[in-house]
């Protein structure tokens, strides 16, 4: 989490637009258009209603009440943080020219826009449910090739959803670290 608050007073302090700017356009370079519907089912994956049912399943599948409440009520806390920080840290959204979401559904939680993106929530609650999921997988009794097979699988998800975010034009890439940061952190302080 301090990384997190540190990268936070960073982007505040000396807003990075130029770098974000630069790093956006390489990356839309980089991707086809082709590649856009793909990418969009991602912001659909790490929408808040579709994490939420995930994380909710993961941690009834696990049958650990009282580290059940402790996860949600640090994946709530992360979510105020979220808002918080498009409220507080003048970081704003890139422009529309940049927008390359190619599907025509939006979950109600989209219609959420402070102007800011800083940190992306996309980012914060995907790595959040994959940490906590790798926390599971890692003390389950799965048998260590399929537990390497899911950490791939996991890792190649979460860095798909990632890049998406900047792909799509709806987030910088310091928004993504950011919100990848807090995901950890606050996903590791639940599981200790």
């Amino acid at each position: 989490m301090s990384f997190f608050s540190v990268f936070s007073w960073w982007v505040n302090r000396f807003n990075p637009s130029a770098f974000d700017y630069g790093i956006t356009i390489l990356v839309q370079k980089a991707i086809p258009l082709w590649a856009d519907e793909f990418l969009s089912l991602f912001s659909l994956l790490g929408s808040f209603e579709v994490v939420t049912v995930f994380l909710v399943a993961v941690l009834l599948k696990q049958k650990r009440f009282f580290s059940g409440i402790l996860i949600m009520g640090a994946y709530l806390y992360g979510m105020g943080i979220e808002v918080l920080g498009k409220i507080l840290i003048v970081h704003p959204n890139p422009p529309h020219d940049f927008f390359r979401y190619d599907l025509g559904f939006v979950f109600p939680s989209s219609s959420l826009n402070t102007g800011y993106s800083f940190p992306s929530g996309h980012a914060y609650r995907s790595v959040f449910l994959l940490t906590i999921m790798l926390s599971f997988l890692f003390k389950s009794k799965i048998p260590k090739d399929k537990k390497v097979l899911l950490f791939i699988l996991a890792m190649v998800s979460g860095f798909i959803m990632l890049v998406s975010r900047v792909s799509l034009g709806e987030h910088w890439t310091t928004d993504v670290v950011a919100g990848a940061m807090l995901g950890v952190g606050l996903a590791k302080l639940s599981t200790v």
